[in-house]
Parts: structure tokens; sequence; C-alpha cells
């Protein structure tokens, strides 16, 4: 086991560890679950679209075929197309109600297991009474949190995108008189290519919540000790750790005609020199062209942020000897 010692405080960083090691994977369950509701969406889309499709092959194709003049002789192009946008009109609010609840516990959940482990690993009574000032998380903490001005407009975009694609696949379908199981295939893998990017997005911002839950907690932890006069012996640090693979930034991994293939991104993101980088807990990491992240995620910059799998770990340090690392 892994204590720090002082005349009158002790805490257990391994244990500390062990308690972060298990909210992620608690974290990563509920994000498995949001991606679930997610599919559920998507699932449900696609079923009213193949009915809304299957209902004018009924009324208005010939022989199984269905093209714009068909449509017209009956119509019902016009009505057609809007019962399409009827059907969509639905994923934008579902999705971003999915991902709002996702990321809103996910805050919650990690604020509540970060207070839970620090002050099971802390046997100072010192230390406890220090932490007795850091309360639940309050509401304009977790707004704060949890708006993403980034995330509305991937999600806006996503609609726009749906709505867009599958417009251009029925007006394809209609100029070549498809059948119905081309016509339905092609929507399909719409639908499937957008809910693909819906899953990016969840995942994005279950990760940037979840870093910032910890850090925002960290933060609070940092605040205590130095409140209580203990600042000057004892720092709370955070170090920063990739999943240490091959995709870690500026690694891409793409597949290719000729199998997988990993080349340098161009983004200027590079997280694998990031690996160990160790900052107080109110500090921001450098992550160099100018952008700066109090946790992964957290940049605000989309090379950066998007489907970073990055993490931090949190102890206490003497703060001699974290000045004589940093020198």
């Amino acid at each position: 086991m892994c204590y720090v010692r002082g005349e009158d405080m002790e805490f257990n960083n391994a244990l500390l560890e062990k308690y972060i090691v298990q909210l992620r994977r608690i974290e990563e369950h509920r994000e498995k679950n949001a991606e679930n509701h997610i599919r559920l969406i998507y699932k449900n889309i696609l079923k009213e679209l193949n009915s809304t499709i299957a209902q004018e092959f009924v009324i208005s194709a010939e022989d199984d075929i269905l093209d714009f003049g068909m449509l017209e002789r009956n119509g019902r192009y016009a009505r057609f197309l809007e019962e399409v946008d009827r059907r969509l009109s639905s994923v934008n609010d579902d999705l971003s109600l999915t991902i709002t609840e996702a990321v809103e516990n996910t805050y919650k959940n990690v604020w509540e297991s970060m207070n839970n482990a620090v002050n099971k690993a802390t046997t100072s009574e010192e230390l406890h009474e220090a932490f007795k000032s850091i309360k639940t998380v309050r509401p304009e903490v977790l707004r704060n949190a949890v708006n993403n001005p980034i995330m509305q407009v991937a999600l806006e975009k996503n609609y726009k995108d749906i709505v867009y694609n599958i417009r251009q696949s029925i007006a394809i379908g209609l100029m070549n008189g498809d059948r119905m199981t081309t016509m339905a295939k092609r929507i399909k893998n719409d639908v499937n290519k957008e809910y693909y990017k819906a899953v990016r997005i969840a995942r994005t911002e279950t990760h940037r919540v979840r870093e910032a839950g910890m850090n925002d907690f960290a933060q609070e932890v940092n605040t205590s000790i130095k409140d209580a006069g203990l600042g000057t012996e004892y720092v709370y640090v955070k170090t920063w750790l990739t999943m240490g693979d091959n995709r870690v930034r500026p690694n891409v991994v793409r597949k290719t005609k000729k199998g997988w293939k990993t080349y340098k991104s161009k983004s200027g993101a590079d997280h694998v020199k990031m690996d160990g980088v160790t900052v107080l807990a109110d500090e921001k990491f450098d992550l160099g062209n100018g952008a700066t992240a109090t946790a992964p995620g957290q940049s605000g910059v989309a090379a950066q942020d998007i489907n970073c799998r990055c993490t931090v770990v949190h102890k206490f340090m003497r703060r001699s000897e974290y000045e004589a690392m940093k020198k």
C-alpha cells in the first residue's frame, strides 16, 4: 500500500486508485446503457420509415416499382415527403434527451463516488474534518458541466444530416424506379451511418463529463486542503494517462482495401506526449498549440476531445516531492 504520512494525516493512495478504477467501470456500464437506448431510437426510426415506404408502395407502386410519376399521378409525392419528415422529427429531441440525461447522471454519480472514495481512503481525522466542507454537487456546477454548445451543434448537424441523406436516397430511388427492398436497404444504410455518429457524440460527452466530474471534485479536495491549512506540506495532483495503444493521438487507425493502416494525424493533437504528465489538481494540462485542458475531453478543441479515451489518476503528494518532480 502507498501511504502519505505526516504527524496528523494519513492517506491511502492505492485504495483511492482502486475506488477510481471501480468508478470508471461502473460509468462505462452506464455509457453502454445510453448507447443501447440510442440504438433503440434509431431502430424505431428505421421501423417507422420502412412502414411509411411500404404504405406508399401499396398505394402507388406498379409491379413493385415506385417512381416520381406514379406518386404524382396519385397526388402523393408531397404527402410522402411530409410523412417521412414527420417520422424523423422526433430524432433530435429523443437523442438530445437521452444524451443529456446520461451526462447529468454521469457527472452526479462521479461526484458522489469520488466523495465516498476520498473519505474512505482517508484515515486522518484532520482530513476528514477538512473534507466536511465538500457538499453534494451544486446545481449551478452541474449545469455548467453538462452544458456544452459543441454537443448541441453536433446533435443539430446529426439531425440535419439524417433528414438530408434520407431525402436524397428517396429521390434517387424514385428516379431509378427502385423496388421496395432496394429503397429500404438504402434507407437502412443512411440510418446506420447517423446512428454511429450519434453513438460517437454520446461517448465523447459521457467521457467529457466523467473526467470533468473527477477534476471538479479534485479541485474541491485541493481547496479543502488549503482552507484547512494543510497546503504548505501536501498537494493533491492529477496525472494524465493514455490507453497506451496504437490508437492514441496523433496515431490514427483506418481500414483500407489492403487492411488496417496506422498513420499520423495532422490535427496537431498529440496525447502520446501527455502520458504521465502530472500537474496540481487546480491547474490545466498544456496540450500544445495553444490548447489546454483541466482533464481529457475538456479542451474545447474537437481534434483533442472527440473520441478521446485518456483518463487521469489522482493522489496526494508531499509538496516537496511534487516540486522536485517538476524540476
